[in-house]
């Protein structure tokens, strides 16, 4: 139901709704009826009058995690302007509705949409950071139980969607093996995570979210490696030892996440958007970088904010110079000519596609003498 603003709407009140009902529509390029009868919705009502019939019913629990969110984005509205302060809003609460057309067409052009979308990255610094605060005042265990907690609280506070669910059933996992003194296998806690999450919700395999959320995290798991050993064996060639370290920390998260990432989500970026950005990379090379910082001092400023909000608004000040550096960044390419090229891929090009990737990773796993072994079998059969 599209419906028009509405004084006190919110979760949990009974409604009344009039208006006619519609078969969703479909496009050549995206079937949004598809989209919906994933989601179980099979109508919709453009046009409606919607008045509120009683007192709020539902959960208590939901309904003050969803009462809570609306307040920090209004706090983080008052605190900076737009764009700055709906970009801010959708990477720390996932509310992406205030995120304007312009802005937000800026992103999926140029392949970085991935910012404004709650996932892997935000779990991982809010594991990290409350991870790090309890180890210093409660024994290990605890401090990992305290962490998986907040990762519940935090999924449930920002909607739960498929790729914010897919992270905190990993970032759990790996909580749950420190506990008990294990070391986390990645590609194990993902098929998990995949596995549960569709077992309980089997339409998830069709969420775009998801697929994404997966691809990414795959490509993280197979490819950081490999390539922070090729970064190192190249640097080692020109650097000292200790300077050639150095550098590799200083890359990994700039470059190698983001290329491990784009390796294996390019091909279905372009077969389900049915685009391509040449600029992907550099653009997410110029990007990714300072995501942790605004996510810090924006978290930092809402925390601080909900308790002396002149203290919060220094912070929020800070991260707008972040926020503001994203937007500069990701319009500069939206703008060049080939900013998106559109792409046709058909299932049959899609899966050869992959096949010659997991050949390639497959390669890549093997012993330098089993390598150099089927690499001069090839070559003899060429």
């Amino acid at each position: 139901v599209q419906a028009p603003h509405v004084e006190g709407f919110a979760y949990g009140y009974p409604v009344r709704i009039r208006g006619a009902l519609e078969t969703p529509p479909d496009r050549v390029d995206f079937s949004y009826r598809d989209y919906l009868a994933r989601q179980g919705v099979y109508s919709i009502i453009t046009y409606s009058q919607v008045n509120i019939t009683g007192e709020r019913k539902g959960s208590p629990i939901r309904a003050t995690l969803f009462d809570f969110r609306d307040q920090v984005d209004a706090l983080i509205h008052r605190m900076l302007e737009d764009p700055q302060a709906s970009l801010l809003a959708g990477i720390l609460l996932g509310i992406e509705s205030g995120i304007s057309p312009d802005v937000r067409e800026a992103f999926n052009a140029t392949g970085t949409a991935h910012i404004i979308a709650i996932s892997g990255a935000n779990m991982a610094v809010l594991t990290g950071l409350f991870l790090s605060l309890f180890r210093r005042v409660l024994p290990e265990r605890w401090a990992a139980g305290l962490t998986i907690a907040v990762i519940a609280v935090y999924t449930a506070f920002v909607g739960g969607n498929a790729s914010v669910v897919r992270a905190a059933i990993m970032a759990t996992l790996g909580l749950v093996a420190s506990m008990l003194g294990r070391q986390a296998w990645g590609l194990a806690s993902l098929s998990f995570a995949g596995l549960l999450m569709t077992l309980i919700h089997p339409l998830a395999l069709w969420d775009a979210g998801f697929q994404l959320s997966f691809f990414a995290t795959l490509g993280l798991i197979l490819y950081v490696d490999p390539l922070q050993k090729l970064l190192s064996k190249a640097l080692g060639a020109v650097l000292a030892a200790e300077r050639a370290r150095q550098a590799i920390a200083l890359l990994s998260d700039a470059i190698i996440v983001t290329v491990a990432a784009q390796i294996s989500t390019s091909v279905w970026i372009a077969y389900t958007f049915g685009r391509f950005s040449p600029l992907s990379l550099p653009a997410n090379l110029l990007i990714v970088p300072v995501q942790p910082v605004i996510m810090t001092l924006g978290g930092l400023s809402v925390l601080l904010g909900t308790i002396f909000y002149p203290l919060g608004q220094v912070f929020a000040r800070a991260s707008w110079l972040f926020l503001s550096y994203t937007l500069v960044v990701v319009r500069f390419f939206a703008a060049l000519p080939l900013a998106s090229v559109a792409i046709t891929l058909s299932p049959a090009a899609v899966v050869t596609l992959y096949l010659l990737l997991l050949g390639v990773t497959v390669l890549i796993q093997q012993p330098a003498d089993r390598r150099d072994e089927i690499l001069a079998t090839w070559r003899q059969s060429g």
